[in-house]
């Protein structure tokens, strides 16, 4: 059988089901089949693009488990293309995978096919949506009849497409595939590169390894230093959690540097760059001890993780703050083989589900930033300037205002429930912990804030009805004393002022 995905879809996508589709978005039959014909292969090269990744193949299988991809959508397209409640749902829900898959680079994928094809970006939007759980339908069925039941079977499957996706996809597609994969933290990748090289068994001469690796780091830690002392600090901190994944045997050295090295900032307040030498001296010699101690240890197995998102439950403080920033915890892929993850087995209980008077579909954690928000709006509870909701499912890169991709769906639903509720006003709240200078936190975090003002008004929302406003190391939901009260301490909150 045929393992040319496009075509297949392409049989799939054809006939009756191009011109409901062309009633349904307002295009002509020709162009809406012309943008079928551009946004197929897009997608694919997407997947394909996305599968290279060792940790991008390991999210796809997992998500192609998680909805239960078999292939059973493509008897009934006659019937989702036809317009309606059913089709409206099944494009919502298509949004929200194209999200889960692309983050930020959805909306220059929908430009692309706009462009390619002559259809509107809110057709091409439309029918990017329709077609993505089609594609990963069709994949999951390949899958199941060819007994391929591994991520590595899905990487076979995936990188046959190449060739058949060759001269096909847009202008610019390659580009801005590659052009988006951002590296947001320079120390964490090198000392991830550290740990693959070592856990995949190589076996250069440990002098060089040694040398090379600190020079890497040792210069990025001085890149991040120089900018100022908090960001120094936030690494420090970082590189410490980053080390107890790779070994027990690591973790000493990891918390002792990140302990000595708060001692002497707290001490040394304002003289930064005069004690930054003997810092990074302290950081190459505990990262020297413990990568020589790993070389001569028995190599150390990374056990099979399932990622887990942890959702931190909102509880206003007494004064004027909100809640916490989420803590994402993935797990280092092991390089050698990819395992299928294990299954996961969620109840519909543990999510909040919400169609919004426009059509669109949120779906979050039950008690969630969301189910919260859209509670009290709905609810019969006054406006109080005391009442923020944090949002769980927003991260910056580190001492910067710099939105993270994998933020893009919870401020898509944010922009969906202003356009639900036009009546509706918000303010957001920026804060930090009390790590480094009060004036850089304050300043950080009302970039912050602005960052995700900006972020809602790109989605169409308009910017008198949304307030932004940094508050620093103010208000605190947790001590500053620990590592995890500190990372509760940095966060975006959601006030409703009008509704």
């Amino acid at each position: 059988m045929s393992n040319n995905l496009l075509e297949l879809l392409k049989e799939h996508l054809a006939g009756d089901v191009v011109s409901n589709l062309a009633s349904f978005i307002g295009e002509s039959p020709k162009n809406t089949e012309s943008a079928l014909h551009t946004a197929l292969p897009s997608l694919l090269a997407g997947l394909v693009d996305k599968s290279t990744d060792s940790k991008g193949l390991t999210d796809l299988f997992s998500l192609l488990i998680k909805g239960n991809y078999d292939g059973s959508v493509l008897s009934n397209l006659g019937a989702l293309s036809r317009g309606g409640e059913e089709t409206t749902k099944f494009l919502s829900e298509g949004s929200n995978l194209l999200t889960s898959l692309f983050g930020d680079k959805v909306a220059g994928i929908t430009n692309l096919i706009a462009n390619a094809s002559g259809v509107s970006k809110n057709s091409s939007s439309q029918l990017l949506g329709f077609v993505a759980p089609i594609a990963l339908g069709l994949i999951g069925k390949k899958l199941k009849i060819g007994n391929m039941d591994t991520a590595s079977g899905l990487g076979s499957l995936l990188s046959e497409q190449s060739g058949f996706l060759k001269n096909l996809i847009p202008a610019g597609l390659s580009d801005l595939l590659a052009g988006t994969a951002t590296t947001s933290n320079n120390v964490i990748s090198d000392f991830d590169k550290a740990v693959n090289t070592i856990d995949s068994g190589y076996t250069a001469p440990k002098t060089a390894t040694v040398t090379d690796t600190l020079h890497n780091i040792s210069d990025t830690i001085g890149d991040v230093a120089e900018e100022s002392l908090t960001a120094a600090k936030n690494v420090a901190e970082d590189f410490g959690e980053t080390a107890s994944k790779f070994g027990s045997h690591i973790i000493d050295e990891g918390k002792e540097f990140t302990q000595s090295a708060t001692e002497v900032f707290d001490e040394n307040a304002g003289g930064g760059k005069k004690i930054l030498p003997w810092i990074l001296l302290a950081a190459a010699l505990a990262l020297a001890w413990g990568l020589l101690k790993s070389c001569s240890a028995p190599e150390p197995k990374v056990e099979a993780i399932t990622p887990t998102v942890s959702t931190p439950a909102v509880t206003p403080p007494a004064s004027n703050p909100p809640p916490a920033e989420p803590v994402v915890t993935a797990p280092i892929p092991e390089p050698a083989k990819i395992e299928a993850p294990a299954p996961i087995v969620e109840q519909v209980s543990d999510f909040f589900e919400k169609t919004l008077s426009t059509g669109y579909v949120i779906k979050a954690a039950k008690d969630g930033f969301e189910s919260k928000l859209v509670g009290f709006i709905e609810g019969n509870e006054a406006i109080n300037k005391d009442l923020w909701f944090t949002m769980d499912g927003i991260t910056f890169d580190t001492n910067k205002a710099s939105i993270k991709a994998e933020s893009t769906g919870q401020i898509t639903h944010i922009a969906e429930v202003l356009k639900a509720f036009p009546n509706v006003k918000i303010k957001i709240g920026g804060y930090t912990d009390n790590t480094g200078k009060a004036n850089a936190n304050k300043k950080l975090s009302n970039n912050r804030a602005n960052a995700v003002k900006k972020a809602l008004v790109k989605l169409g929302t308009k910017a008198d009805r949304i307030d932004a406003e940094g508050y620093g190391s103010e208000h605190p939901v947790a001590s500053n004393d620990t590592t995890e009260g500190r990372q509760q301490n940095r966060r975006i909150d959601i006030r409703v002022t009008e509704k």
